[in-house]
């Protein structure tokens, strides 16, 4: 029988505790919903000099935004407690994900911090990109629901002209 050090059992726990598992669409929903403030939260402190693996650090006390909190934990206790890369652990996130926004937003990010790029430009066009998605979203939304509004006026009109009809013969 081999027997573990104790660092090395501490190290397994927190990778049990802390493995990604892949997600339900429910909470790929939610990280979609969360996700644009989160970005928004991450530019405004790059912007101000904190790094984005800071930001996770500070958004781990928030309660403004608790599917993004779990991640941020998650993430930041992979990083301090197994020692693993920051980008690394990132990139592994990214791929274990069920929501293609987050993907797409930490494997972007990955890729800025290899190729040398400005983290803060690709922050704020990200999060530019994803509140012109929001908006998009709105509009169409907006345009369903003038439809349906158009259909409940001539349905009205109709049964009330049925109505006059049947009333006065």
């Amino acid at each position: 029988i081999l027997r573990q050090k104790p660092i090395d059992k501490l190290k397994a726990d927190v990778e049990k505790k802390t493995k990604f598992v892949k997600q339900t669409k429910g909470y790929a929903a939610k990280i979609d919903l969360e996700l644009p403030y989160f970005v928004t939260l991450i530019t405004l402190m790059a912007a101000s000099g904190i790094s984005p693996f800071h930001s996770l650090k500070k958004i781990m006390n928030y309660d403004v935004l608790p599917t993004m909190k779990k991640e941020s934990v998650q993430m930041v206790k992979q990083v301090e407690v197994l020692g693993d890369d920051p980008l690394t652990v990132m990139n592994h996130r990214a791929e274990e994900s069920s929501s293609t926004l987050f993907q797409d937003f930490l494997a972007g990010y990955v890729s800025t911090v290899q190729t040398g790029g400005s983290i803060v430009n690709f922050l704020k066009s990200k999060m530019w990109s994803m509140y012109d998605d929001k908006a998009a979203i709105s509009r169409q939304l907006v345009t369903k629901l003038a439809g349906l509004v158009d259909a409940y006026m001539i349905i009205q009109v109709v049964i009330l002209t049925l109505y006059i009809m049947f009333v006065a013969l």
